[in-house]
């Protein structure tokens, strides 16, 4: 691969040599023979730093030691080397279970000014010099002033968390990846940010169990996009800025469209080519919440005589967030928002409304 580092070339090359050499077979998908499935490689450019990942279909190796001494001789650069067991059929390159063969199971890089410690399945983005270009770009967006509450959805390892750490009151790192976290805190303490904390677990079950609510909002999900349940958790903590990095423009795209009709404006999308000559492009925007003081309208009227389906429709086109209050409970609540929320009615009572004429229904 002609976009791929040279060193992390080398230390491949190296490694086939030594593992022929000790007579280790590669993995047969179809015949379910072989050992090795994959070699991976984590190369740090800025510390010259390497870790290697052995990935067997077995925990079956007992030449891996050997394996990785000899590839730590003759490549200094090589701080560890780590077998990672992954028995699943199919083009998954990492399974759940790992043993250090030798060394050290984690490497330093620089990235933003900030030391950062990387393990063999934590994810990094490999173009670093383009990778901190898109998280300068983020933390500008979000136009931080020293007094907000900062959530990073889906942090890894907290890199863009921690970078806008030092511009905000306090940051909240949420991550599904419990190893990810462990590097996260430790890479908090090594670069003193006292102001970040992180919860492990499902970004929106987290938001969903706890009273997190924020002023600004990064998220970096997988290319699949956010979840209904992410995305009704933002509409119900309603935060003032939600800057949304994507892998997958497609999925942007979607997410953008609820989110707008939820009372959100879209900044243009500037793109990132983190992966030069390929289909691939990393998009960052802002999504900022509609003033309500310019988009606020406070109506009292008889649910009876509301046709909710022209309310939503005059709201959608004229970009105002309309409130009504609710005659039975006396609830404010915006028919648009609970559109999106599945149901029409009052939130607070349970109501379901009817066109008009025909008066509010039982659920």
């Amino acid at each position: 691969c002609l976009l791929e580092n040279e060193e992390a070339v080398r230390i491949v090359n190296i490694a086939r040599r030594i593992l022929s050499e000790h007579r280790i077979l590669a993995w047969d998908e179809r015949k379910r023979t072989g050992t090795l499935r994959f070699i991976q490689v984590r190369y740090a450019a800025r510390t010259n730093q390497a870790l290697v990942t052995l990935v067997t279909a077995s925990s079956d190796f007992v030449e891996g030691s050997a394996v990785a001494r000899e590839l730590r001789q003759e490549i200094p650069a090589i701080r560890g080397v780590i077998q990672n067991i992954n028995p699943r059929s199919g083009s998954a390159v990492l399974g759940f279970e790992e043993k250090l063969l030798d060394g050290s199971p984690v490497i330093e890089d620089l990235m933003c000014g900030l030391r950062v410690f990387l393990s063999s399945r934590a994810f990094y983005q490999v173009n670093t010099e383009m990778a901190e270009r898109l998280y300068q770009k983020a933390i500008a967006l979000a136009g931080l002033d020293g007094s907000e509450t900062v959530l990073d959805a889906y942090c890894g390892i907290g890199l863009i968390g921690m970078l806008a750490a030092p511009k905000a009151k306090e940051v909240i790192g949420i991550e599904q990846n419990p190893s990810a976290v462990r590097l996260a805190q430790r890479i908090a303490r090594e670069n003193d940010i006292r102001n970040i904390c992180f919860e492990r677990g499902d970004t929106a079950n987290v938001l969903k169990n706890n009273a997190i609510i924020a002023d600004v909002v990064f998220a970096d999900p997988p290319r699949e996009g956010m979840s209904a349940a992410m995305l009704e958790a933002l509409c119900i903590m309603r935060p003032g800025k939600i800057v949304y990095i994507s892998c997958n423009p497609k999925t942007q795209a979607r997410d953008i469209a609820v989110l707008r009709k939820a009372g959100y404006a879209c900044s243009p999308v500037w793109p990132f080519d983190l992966f030069p000559h390929t289909e691939h492009v990393e998009t960052v925007c802002l999504l900022s919440k509609l003033s309500e003081a310019k988009h606020h309208i406070s109506l009292q009227v008889d649910m009876e005589e509301l046709d909710i389906t022209a309310a939503e429709s005059k709201a959608t086109k004229a970009k105002d967030h309309i409130e009504v209050e609710c005659k039975l409970c006396g609830r404010r609540w915006s028919p648009v928002a609970s559109s999106l929320l599945n149901g029409t009615g009052c939130p607070s009572c349970s109501k379901k409304h009817s066109k008009k004429g025909q008066g509010p229904k039982e659920c």
